[in-house]
């Protein structure tokens, strides 16, 4: 009895070992497949419209598909660049094999010199339809904006403030520059001791200028003397207070 049931226990072992084996097997395959749909997915949502990649294409460091491009344009409505600025950086771009890492550095150059421009809140990126097998790679400029200027609490002298320091700013486009400009003016007057600060809007691509503004002492005192006349003799020595106000709205 002992040995029949050995006996039959013997294949009955080795039927569940394939059976693993098998199932190991189906599950590494479903695996790869897996992850193999996954990078095809990836690679052809990395641009819009760009079709399946074949296996003799060429890549990148990154393992994207690369294109030869022709011709880059950039829609830059707001004209912060130049036409001789986008030519000297497009120009060492242009009729070469690109992938995402080589248009990800055209972005990062164009964004530089926007910078240097004092455009601190604008970048560029790819625009929101490309077919990269025409050969032609569209790009644009994102104009960052000022969407509101506030003084302290905005209320009352500091509304007054507003007006007069930064006129016209909202819905502009955000230069550093300009708001440095308009610091160094509110600050050199001395009562003011002003520091601004560039905050995210709850609108896309718009910033929220917030200045704070302590006023220091508005007044100053001196005391004079003079000699008036022409020689120590008949001189007449007269001494006075003077006083002097330093804008007393601090503008």
């Amino acid at each position: 009895m002992f040995l029949a049931n050995l006996a039959f226990s013997t294949p009955v072992n080795e039927a569940n070992k394939i059976i693993d084996i098998q199932q190991r097997q189906l599950e590494q395959e479903r695996n790869r497949m897996e992850q193999q749909k996954s990078q095809e997915e990836f690679e052809n949502t990395r641009f819009n419209d760009v079709p399946k990649i074949d296996k003799n294409s060429n890549f990148d460091d990154n393992n994207s598909k690369k294109f030869l491009i022709n011709e880059i344009d950039i829609e830059d409505k707001d004209k912060l660049l130049s036409k001789k600025e986008k030519k000297n950086i497009l120009k060492k771009y242009e009729y070469l094999e690109m992938g995402s890492s080589d248009i990800q550095n055209i972005l990062v150059e164009i964004t530089n010199k926007l910078v240097s421009k004092g455009y601190i809140t604008s970048i560029a990126t790819v625009s929101d339809k490309n077919d990269l097998t025409t050969g032609t790679l569209n790009l644009k400029v994102v104009a960052g904006k000022i969407e509101d200027v506030r003084i302290n609490s905005g209320n009352g002298l500091d509304k007054y403030k507003e007006f007069f320091m930064f006129p016209k700013n909202r819905g502009k486009v955000l230069n550093i520059r300009d708001l440095d400009t308009a610091t160094d003016n509110f600050n050199s007057i001395g009562a003011n001791n002003m520091k601004m600060d560039i905050v995210p809007s709850s609108r896309e691509n718009y910033s929220r200028i917030e200045v704070k503004n302590r006023l220091k002492n508005k007044y100053t005192v001196g005391i004079l003397t003079n000699n008036y006349g022409d020689d120590k003799q008949n001189g007449i020595w007269r001494r006075g207070i003077n006083l002097n106000i330093d804008s007393p709205l601090g503008i």
